[in-house]
């Protein structure tokens, strides 16, 4: 390995520039470009029948029958799970395998941003499209649920946002550690990511905010966005070829 390709991490002049618009790019793909697509069913109020996607099918109503279980708390616990427990392992494992270079961790940060932004973003433009009504109000049982404290969300069930959220963390986490050469942390990091991610997709199910389909395609599409984007962003900022670390933590 040449010295040379360490430093690029090392000196934020070299590479802030090019990986700048790729997170301000990210960011507004996710913020703004879904409040400039047409709404579903051309503006008018989401129905089932009409606007809205309300059927599913035997598989994702017997598992909805016979998995939800104290939805309220199985609902809110599942976030700590997604959105906070799977991001923090993540960023943690990018610090510590980056302990002697943080313009090494400055550089897979704004990487990772991006790639949650781009996951929150696909999803949020799917789940306008499809406008698909959450198991919780199909059941009629909404009031039991985290939907009582969120009146808005009833045709946003497809796909999981809490779900991908988690993938792509775990997943962009383990690409970078793979792209760096920091084989042994990625091990790490996948296994006891995709434990944490598990829980949380399960617990969407049991807290009657998805049906099961919701959090397949959820994992799917994290997986493949977080570790998909890293790799190509790290070859576009860096002239075509990745910037390794020499150790394997």
């Amino acid at each position: 390995m040449e010295d040379s390709a360490l430093e690029t991490p090392h000196n934020h002049r070299q590479w802030m520039p090019q990986l700048a618009p790729v997170v301000s790019g990210s960011l507004l793909f996710w913020l703004v470009l879904p409040k400039l697509l047409p709404a579903r069913g051309g503006g008018a109020a989401l129905a089932c029948g009409t606007t809205a996607w309300c059927a599913s099918d035997a598989i994702d109503l017997a598992v909805s029958e016979i998995l939800v279980f104290m939805p309220l708390f199985s609902g809110l616990l599942s976030h700590v799970f997604t959105m906070v427990a799977c991001p923090v392992l993540s960023l943690h494992a990018l610090r510590a395998a980056n302990l002697d270079s943080a313009g090494t961790f400055r550089q897979d940060s704004a990487i990772f941003v991006a790639t949650f932004a781009v996951n929150m973003g696909v999803n949020r433009i799917v789940k306008d499209a499809s406008a698909r009504q959450r198991p919780c109000y199909y059941w009629g049982r909404e009031g039991a649920t985290e939907a009582s404290l969120f009146h808005s969300q009833e045709f946003r069930s497809f796909y999981s946002g809490d779900t991908s959220l988690a993938w792509a963390a775990v997943a962009a986490a383990t690409s970078l550690l793979v792209c760096r050469g920091c084989n042994e942390a990625a091990r790490r990091v996948a296994v006891r990511g995709a434990a944490l991610a598990g829980v949380g997709s399960l617990l969407r199910i049991v807290g009657d905010m998805h049906w099961l389909t919701d959090v397949l395609v959820g994992t799917l599409a994290g997986i493949a966005i977080g570790a998909g984007m890293p790799p190509l962003i790290l070859r576009a900022i860096n002239d075509g070829d990745y910037v390794t670390l020499e150790h394997v933590v």
